[in-house]
């Protein structure tokens, strides 16, 4: 009898226990600038130095990218997003004559604007990738490391509008891709890099869409357990009743968390306000049972934590959601 009796205890400590569970969601992120509703009609315009391959002195490969490909990408990554009614491909080369400088006159600017009937321009300035051969473990290789390609892509944008001295915006973004270089057919993979660079600017000139990760509590009680279930099957408005139960019945550490969901809750469903209500209110609880934040925060609890960083990042989206809300009075 009390093996049994002692058996059941344990089941019991272990049932109760409410774990943190993580989520991923995608969220709208607005473009790094803002434009005006009467900027319609942008066009992506090819400013690249034309060069060859060369070998640099630390013997890795400075390999320019393919302009033609690299400008029909862009082009049309940024005409999915249909933030712009009307967006122009100019493959050729600008960078032609005497003019070497990477900079476009403002009259050539005003007359680029006037052929191209476009409110912007966007010049792709440079493009190119540094390959290098190096050794490292991949996914696949278990603990042996194997050949690799290393490739350190650098891409340079420019912003134009007409009645502008100088572009307005410059961007240079970076990022790295990796070959496993006995299973590559073509070492340089100059289509695959230019399409991939493609990819980098379109989050400074239009809004897109973003995987982020959220958490959330489950387990313990009957009503995080039911609300968890709920979550899995996208049922939010289920698990906002039951995490609304478990706030109202339960106290200290099990209301902390209910309030915490419910901020997830409000989130997800929109309402940005009262999200933050709620991650207050878990904070608030936070406090009365841990005391003040010390100035090492990794001296607090992991509930405290992460009450902490989701606050910061609701705050954070909040801000963004309105210069979301600003970007998207064009429509």
């Amino acid at each position: 009898m009390k093996i049994h009796l002692f058996l059941c205890t344990m089941c019991l400590a272990l049932f109760a226990c409410s774990t943190p569970e993580y989520l991923a969601m995608e969220a709208l992120i607005p473009a790094d600038v803002s434009f005006s509703p009467s900027v319609k009609r942008m066009a992506v315009l090819n400013n690249i130095l034309l060069e060859k391959e060369k070998r640099l002195p630390d013997q890795s490969v400075l390999i320019p990218a393919d302009a033609s490909v690299l400008i029909e990408a862009l082009a049309g990554r940024i005409a999915d997003a249909q933030y712009f009614d009307q967006v122009v491909i100019c493959d050729s080369f600008l960078r032609s004559g005497e003019r070497l400088s990477v900079l476009l006159p403002s009259d050539d600017v005003e007359r680029l604007c006037k052929d191209l009937n476009v409110d912007v321009l966007l010049t792709v300035d440079a493009a190119n990738m540094k390959a290098e051969n190096t050794l490292m473990y991949t996914d696949f290789s278990g603990e042996e490391k194997v050949p690799v390609l290393s490739g350190a892509l650098t891409l340079e944008t420019r912003l134009y509008m007409k009645g502008r001295e100088k572009p307005f915006q410059r961007f240079e973004d970076k990022d790295t891709l990796y070959w496993v270089l006995e299973n590559m057919v073509d070492v340089h993979k100059i289509k695959e890099v230019s399409e991939c660079m493609a990819e980098l600017p379109v989050s400074h000139i239009v809004p897109c869409w973003n995987e982020i990760s959220r958490v959330f509590y489950r387990g313990g009680t009957v009503n995080m357990r039911d609300a968890a279930v709920a979550v899995h099957e996208n049922d939010w408005e289920q698990a906002r009743i039951s995490w609304q139960k478990e706030y109202d019945t339960k106290k200290g550490k099990s209301k902390m968390r209910a309030a915490f969901n419910m901020s997830l809750y409000h989130e997800m469903n929109g309402t940005l306000d009262e999200a933050l209500k709620w991650v207050a209110e878990a904070r608030k609880i936070a406090r009365q049972k841990y005391g003040e934040v010390p100035e090492n925060k990794k001296l607090l609890p992991e509930d405290y934590l992460l009450i902490i960083d989701y606050e910061e990042k609701l705050q954070q989206k909040s801000f963004m959601q309105q210069k979301l809300d600003l970007q998207m009075k064009r429509f």
